[in-house]
């Protein structure tokens, strides 16, 4: 069972300022030790009127540095549009690489989505690289998806190196704002061999071939053997519904994937995170009974995640449960604006121990993001 050590505040939320909402954290251990965490910020936690920015820490939390903003959207054919996060790995000796979402904001007036189609606002990736520890940052650039270049591509989190060498970035596929059909998900990595200079191949993860279940959220981690494990969000389309966590695994450097399979935990799942003794923690957000974000323990790679080692690390002081009594998949997206903690990442300390960070406050559009440090 994994135990709190230590936790603090990453930075507050400002009422009644630009600052109010900060959400969608993530953060990165650098090889000196420093703690760099990115979040969004903004007036509130939906709108175009959004900020993506980076602090550190040098002393294990205790204090960061004052936020910046160090990514400036480019435009998409002419098409303004704004940073809605970043994700920060290092991936070249002491180089950074940050993987950040572009949306389409150029109608301030329109939801990312919409209800009446499912479809989202033009939504691509996009690449920084840093050769400072994160203290300048290169201009962001387009990432090159291929075939599915022609609808919204949200990125899933940071930049992975595979154990062939190759980087691999993550998305999902989403339809078009105005597009009327059926919503067929996907998750998918495209591959680089040149470190980010060109991406010539993609690879479908895992797709519902009846399209009525979405792997949202994909969260893969390379292990020390070189399997690279993926977890999931599940959604199930048909019935309005989310399903327990499903996971799935590549042995060939994201080649080829497995058959999902159920965790028999519910929720929506950080990347899994490998302990000094072989094991796996798992970081989730279950909000099918009372709310909480929960740690659990894998002791056969992530196959099985037994009661037994589930501990809580935050859990809110009100909080309405029960997120499978919605209707339709439009009243699910509306309840996840309203979502006022969550979505957490993680890493590993240089003293081995699992680092969290997660958002959460009394309400959806004031929120802090917070840290948690846990030990087995």
């Amino acid at each position: 069972m994994l135990k709190i050590a230590d936790h603090g505040i990453v930075t507050a939320s400002v009422p009644d300022t630009a600052e109010q909402s900060k959400c969608f954290p993530d953060i990165c251990v650098l090889r000196d030790g420093t703690w760099l965490c990115s979040f969004r910020s903004g007036p509130s936690k939906t709108g175009s009127v959004q900020q993506t920015m980076l602090t550190r820490s040098t002393d294990n939390g205790r204090t960061w540095s004052p936020p910046t903003a160090p990514f400036v959207a480019p435009p998409w054919d002419g098409i303004p549009g704004v940073v809605h996060s970043a994700a920060v790995a290092p991936l070249v000796d002491d180089r950074l690489i940050a993987v950040a979402c572009w949306i389409d904001f150029s109608d301030p007036s329109l939801p990312w989505y919409n209800p009446k189609t499912e479809g989202l606002l033009d939504t691509r990736v996009m690449l920084s690289s840093s050769e400072d520890a994160g203290r300048t940052w290169s201009p962001l650039q387009f990432v090159d998806v291929g075939s599915f270049s022609t609808m919204p591509t949200p990125c899933t989190g940071a930049m992975l190196a595979m154990p062939d060498g190759r980087w691999a970035c993550h998305f999902e596929t989403n339809k078009s704002y105005d597009e009327t059909g059926t919503w067929k998900q996907a998750a998918v990595m495209t591959f680089s061999e040149d470190q980010g200079k060109t991406w010539p191949d993609q690879v479908v993860v895992l797709q519902d071939p009846d399209d009525a279940v979405y792997y949202w959220d994909q969260r893969p981690v390379v292990l020390e053997d070189g399997t690279v494990l993926n977890l999931f969000w599940v959604y199930d389309h048909q019935s309005a519904s989310y399903r327990n966590i499903h996971a799935a695994r590549s042995t060939d450097s994201g080649r080829t994937w497995s058959p999902p399979w159920d965790t028999q935990v519910p929720g929506q799942p950080a990347p899994a995170v490998p302990l000094s003794d072989g094991r796996l923690a798992m970081i989730y957000v279950d909000r099918s009974g009372p709310c909480t974000i929960s740690a659990r323990i894998s002791g056969d790679g992530g196959r099985t995640w037994p009661d037994a080692t589930a501990s809580t690390i935050y859990k809110p002081t009100s909080y309405a449960p029960n997120i499978n009594s919605q209707s339709d998949t439009s009243e699910a997206w509306a309840r996840m604006d309203a979502f006022a903690f969550g979505l957490p990442d993680t890493a590993v300390t240089g003293e081995g121990d699992v680092l969290v960070v997660y958002y959460a406050g009394p309400q959806a559009d004031q929120t802090d993001i917070a840290w948690v440090r846990l030990r087995v």
